[in-house]
């Protein structure tokens, strides 16, 4: 210990001022090691090899489909003298806005275009035909048929006409054609031909040629039939007399030369006495798909119903009608004695055992039909009819062949304003379980009803009015709302056995308007799909527990129409790794995920698909993939304490991490410059870690990580510490007359002393304020004398003493004399003192002292903001 004296020119003891540093505690310098086989870097362990993941699924495209193309749908009449108004409904089937222009032509084929429309979406539009006429052409012309053109796919817009007012207070319907489907040269009907009706046949030419129609009746009559390019002719038949009031049927046989699929008809029976007006339904006897008839939704219950069916070849024939209740053949089905029909012969089908026996049961009110022909495909055809002569109106019930797989669809138009009710049925004409899918769509949304089984020959019954008022959440949480007044209801069959069909159709009815429309217009083919993925789980933790979910699953019509399923349902979950986590359940729309140890792995899902492809036009073809869809899953060990988690620089501190997922190979990384890091021992949960910490590390925190398996934990901060300044507490006044001067861990400094003395305990602190416990530093003052009196008094020294374990260093403050007296009034030494932390490396300047030793006591001013203070 170096103290300061100086001789003084009176007779007085020596005056002596003692400054003296020392540790609070005494503690050995640590000796920094570095263990063989530390690492001081990142070494990452390779993740084990798993299945790569899949590309995402993109929506799905038809590939076999031809791309969007201009297309135009046909109808040979818009304008009956026997009508009052014609309204057409446009149908969008197209996920996209689409535009359509219509065509008109007079019935001597002079082509007019039309005012063009933009659909949106799923737009469904009632609106009156002359709305699409050019202003200046409206109400000034015989107008024959109409056109549509749009670019698309297949189907991607359709509509219907439907004439209200017919013997005014009647409608009927006309369907339209597709410009695509040539068909044959021949076209055959059967109507009903009350007394006093008469018949309408609208024969329309869709080609720019000249065209020759031939009408064989069944009464023997005959007429051919010259029809102009794009002109209309339309024939007239009244019922024959004497026949009856409900006795008279008729049909027809169609042969055109000209050509293919040029001849576009539609047919109308107008009833003379206003109690019969109905559309005539048009076969291509030569493209029939199978020999049967199907017919859904047979009113009974108060309705009357009238069928017709004819053998249009030259060969006998027999059917057997069957009608069934909404749960089909095991229900109370009715089946009627086999009919016998010779050539060309009409029977008028007797159908009181079925009307009484709905009368007894009320599951008969309504029913679908199914008529068994033991002839060739087309060799029967069929009307059918029910009149509810309460409400004076007709229901048209199309009676026809199954059709190409592509009637297993429907888009058909719904509406509930006024008093318009809309009922869709869903009929399975398999002879086996078969589903479907039902997606009602509207302006502001869509309501979804998943895969529906039926049962062989079961009917399912969709009340659009009552579906909105029940407000019943679909399987997303969508309800109708009830401000909804019509739509687009679409439905399709779906992951059904092989040779499954269904036919379906919707009602449209108005008492008050006297409407009542059948639309059963299919899409292009059955929906493709489910696609869709697995969530990508989020990084997780070992222990953790984690739901990962399926998107929802998409399905897509073959013009590429999305409908949302809801979530996409796994027939199987699986992973390549069964170590790094678990899984439950093995199956649905999500599977619990359990981090069992760190590393990486693939969480992977299959699920089954009905995917069908076009051929462009009138056929589609089915395949059964399976879906499937992988994604990472990364489990990385948890560190949920580092201790300590302070450390100064330029020293190595021995720090440990707890946790969990840790593993014999774990590395440990530091974030930022100057911190390094070497695993000393490892368990599961524990890491015993050297930081070594440059002296030129960067100040602050530093996140440390653990990878194990190559998979990185959680970040936890280590601050790397800077020596930046001093806080220090004075102790109390010490006086001496004669005693010993002692440091903070009483050792004597000066045996005889008299005067007086301070302990003073200074405490190192970081850059953030705190205190650094940390080993390893030492405290250094560099003491410059002022002034002093007596002169000789004090003097310059430097000392070096440890910092303590607990970051605080010990100076004692002492003005005494060796001998007696102690100082006097007038006698001084003032100093100036620099304080300075060093740790390897580096030195921290962290105070600046002015003492002032008077005879009394000292004074210490803190003067760091101004380290060029003069201490005067």
């Amino acid at each position: 210990m170096r103290t300061a004296s100086q001789k003084r020119f009176f007779p007085v003891p020596l005056l002596m001022l003692l400054i003296i540093i020392g540790a609070v505690g005494l503690s050995a310098i640590p000796t920094r090691h570095l263990w063989e086989g530390s690492a001081h870097g990142r070494t990452q362990k390779p993740s084990k090899a798993g299945t790569r993941p899949q590309p995402r699924p993109t929506p799905y495209h038809c590939s076999s489909c031809p791309p969007p193309s201009p297309r135009r749908i046909y109808a040979p009449a818009i304008e009956l003298p026997e009508a009052g108004e014609c309204k057409i409904v446009l149908n969008s089937r197209s996920p996209h806005p689409i535009d359509v222009t219509p065509t008109l032509y007079t019935v001597d084929g002079e082509q007019v275009t039309g005012k063009a429309v933009t659909l949106q979406p799923a737009e469904i539009r009632f609106v009156p035909i002359k709305s699409l006429m050019p202003d200046t052409y409206n109400g000034k012309h015989r107008w024959g048929g109409i056109a549509l053109s749009y670019t698309g796919g297949i189907l991607e817009v359709w509509a219907q006409i439907t004439f209200q007012g017919v013997g005014r207070d009647g409608s009927i319907d006309e369907t339209f054609n597709l410009f695509e489907d040539q068909g044959s040269d021949t076209r055959e009907a059967v109507w009903s031909m009350p007394e006093g009706s008469r018949a309408v046949i609208a024969l329309g030419n869709s080609s720019d040629t000249s065209i020759q129609t031939t009408a064989q009746f069944s009464n023997g009559e005959s007429e051919v039939v010259n029809i102009a390019p794009f002109a209309t002719e339309f024939v007239r038949r009244a019922a024959h007399e004497g026949q009856g009031k409900d006795a008279s049927s008729e049909s027809v046989k169609l042969t055109t030369v000209g050509p293919a699929g040029s001849l576009r008809v539609a047919g109308f029976v107008l009833g003379g006495d206003q109690s019969f007006n109905s559309a005539i339904r048009f076969a291509d006897t030569k493209k029939v798909a199978q020999p049967n008839l199907y017919a859904t939704n047979l009113r009974l219950g108060d309705d009357v119903p009238h069928m017709l069916i004819e053998n249009t070849s030259d060969s006998g024939v027999s059917a057997r009608p069957k009608f069934f209740p909404a749960t089909g053949a095991q229900g109370n089905q009715i089946e009627l004695p086999e009919i016998i029909l010779a050539p060309r012969q009409i029977v008028d089908v007797d159908l009181r055992p079925l009307t009484e026996a709905a009368s007894t049961c009320p599951d008969l009110n309504s029913v679908s039909v199914e008529v068994l022909n033991s002839g060739a495909a087309g060799s029967l055809i069929g009307a059918l009819y029910s009149t509810d002569k309460v409400k004076r109106l007709r229901y048209d019930v199309p009676l026809r062949d199954s059709g190409a797989i592509r009637n297993s669809t429907g888009s058909y138009p719904w509406r509930v304003d006024d008093d318009y009710t809309t009922i869709v049925n869903i009929t399975n004409i398999s002879d086996h379980t078969a589903s479907f899918l039902v997606d009602i769509r509207f302006l502001t949304g869509h309501y979804f009803l998943p895969a529906k089984d039926l049962a062989a020959n079961g009917t399912a019954t969709f009340d659009l009015r009552k579906l909105i008022s029940e407000q019943k959440p679909d399987n997303q949480g969508n309800v109708i709302p009830l401000s909804t007044t019509g739509g687009q209801f679409h439905w399709s069959i779906f992951k059904s056995p092989p040779s499954s069909k269904f036919i379906g159709r919707s009602e449209v009815v108005s008492v008050s308007n006297h409407v009542s429309s059948s639309y059963s217009c299919p899409a292009c083919c059955p929906e493709s799909g489910p696609f869709g993925s697995i969530i990508p789980p989020e990084p997780m933790f070992v222990g953790d527990v984690q739901t990962v979910s399926t998107t929802h699953g998409t399905v897509y019509d073959c013009n590429n129409y999305p409908t949302d399923m809801g979530p996409l349902f796994m027939d199987d979950f699986g992973i390549d790794d069964p170590s790094i986590a678990s899984y439950s359940p093995d199956y649905g729309g999500s599977t619990d995920l359990v981090g069992l140890s760190a590393g990486g792995a693939y969480l992977s899902g299959s699920w089954s698909q009905d995917i069908w492809e076009s051929d462009g036009w009138s056929q589609c073809f089915e395949s059964r993939p399976e879906g499937s869809d992988s994604q990472p899953v990364d489990v990385k060990p948890k560190i949920s304490s580092i201790s300590p988690s302070r450390g100064v620089v330029g020293l190595t501190i021995s720090v440990t991490i707890q946790g969990s997922g840790f593993a014999s190979g774990s590395t440990v990384d530091v974030a930022g410059t100057g911190v390094t890091a070497s695993v000393q021992s490892s368990s599961s949960t524990s890491l015993t870690v050297n930081l070594d910490v440059a002296a030129n590390a960067t100040a602050g925190n530093h996140a440390v990580t653990v990878t194990v398996n190559g998979s990185t934990s959680n970040g936890v901060n280590f601050f790397v510490q800077i020596p930046t300044s001093l806080s220090l507490s004075i102790g109390s006044k010490r006086t001496h007359n004669g005693g010993s001067i002692t440091d903070c861990q009483g050792t004597v400094l000066v045996p005889v002393a008299y005067g007086y003395s301070r302990l003073l305990t200074y405490t190192v602190l970081d850059q953030s304020g705190a205190a650094i416990t940390q080993t390893g530093m030492t405290a250094t003052e560099q003491v410059y004398l002022v002034s002093s009196f007596p002169a000789g008094s004090g003097g310059d020294f430097t000392k070096s003493v440890p910092v303590g374990a607990d970051g605080t260093f010990c100076d004692v403050q002492a003005l005494y004399h060796e001998t007696s007296p102690a100082p006097v009034s007038g006698e001084y030494i003032k100093s100036k003192q620099l304080l300075n932390i060093t740790v390897p490396g580096r030195l921290d300047a962290v105070r600046v002292n002015c003492l002032n030793a008077q005879y009394n006591d000292v004074t210490i001013t803190d003067t760091t903001s101004n380290p060029n203070a003069t201490c005067q």
